[in-house]
């Protein structure tokens, strides 16, 4: 990435023409060395002069001109990057509620699982009747502000947890539309479904324990999630792009499709490190 950026500069420092690809790219990485300059003024004991000495990759008057392409075509082709990489981002930024939620949920779950199991233990001990069943059990819910059955948290769940896969989808495609130009591990929708799916992570050999609420959805849901949202998200794109006068390649479906249905097995990849960006949210 390193080399390509400097290559990107050197056009730019010797007029050379730059895309409508390698603008919208070139702005990406802007934004990146910035955040990554930020985060070294938090360390600055004077933050004030620290943000004196944050800089751009190329300057406004600099960025004027890569945007000033000749043609109608390049022009309207940057529009649409600029609209994938816009709406990618705000799709990403708004997962962090649906993440959370999904998290809270989880772990109302595991807590009314242990509850009920108490309560069990308790009713055999003193030769008490068992009535009812784990899903008809009530508690709490402090997510919903509300009493509600384990049935129901459950299906709160998953609608959450639906959302958030569908979520994925609709980023992922933007970044395939983009050339997979963000690196996955950046997403904050990846990074709670990775972390969701390490909540309750199997100690044994037994991965098909039915107890195990995120693995047993996930299986059930991401598939048909995938396969009907897709299909809808590529619909949509093509509506927005109409504007722009862009019409989407007739590989575009397939190769998108693909290129989530490769990505999402490898969200499990990194699953401790998961449990540790859990802790360090929790205490922020």
């Amino acid at each position: 990435m390193e080399n390509t950026k400097q290559s990107l500069i050197a056009k730019i420092v010797r007029k050379g023409i730059i895309t409508p690809y390698e603008a919208i790219y070139l702005q990406y990485l802007n934004r990146k060395h910035m955040q990554e300059q930020e985060l070294d003024v938090e360390k600055w004991e004077n933050i004030y002069i620290a943000a004196e000495n944050v800089s751009e990759l190329f300057s406004q008057p600099d960025l004027k001109n890569i945007l000033a392409f000749q043609s109608l075509n390049d022009a309207t082709l940057y529009d649409s990057y600029r609209w994938a990489a816009n709406y990618m981002t705000k799709l990403d930024t708004h997962t962090g509620d649906i993440g959370y939620r999904a998290i809270a949920l989880l772990n109302e779950l595991r807590l009314m699982r242990s509850e009920n199991a108490m309560l069990i233990t308790r009713n055999l001990r003193e030769s008490k009747a068992i009535e009812g069943t784990l899903f008809e059990f009530t508690a709490y819910s402090q997510t919903y502000g509300k009493v509600i059955t384990f049935e129901e948290s459950i299906a709160l769940f998953t609608e959450s947890l639906s959302l958030l896969l569908m979520s994925i989808d609709n980023i992922l495609t933007l970044n395939y539309y983009l050339k997979t130009m963000v690196e996955q591990e950046e997403f904050n929708c990846l990074r709670f479904l990775r972390m969701i799916l390490s909540e309750e992570r199997q100690t044994t050999k037994d991965e098909e324990d039915p107890l195990n609420v995120t693995q047993l959805f996930y299986k059930q849901l991401v598939d048909p999630i995938i396969e009907t949202n897709h299909e809808k998200f590529i619909e949509f794109m093509k509506r927005e792009f109409s504007s722009f006068s862009i019409t989407l390649d007739d590989t575009f479906q397939e190769g998108s499709l693909l290129y989530v249905r490769k990505s999402l097995p490898e969200i499990t990849v990194g699953i401790d490190d998961a449990k540790k960006e859990k802790d360090v949210l929790e205490q922020v």
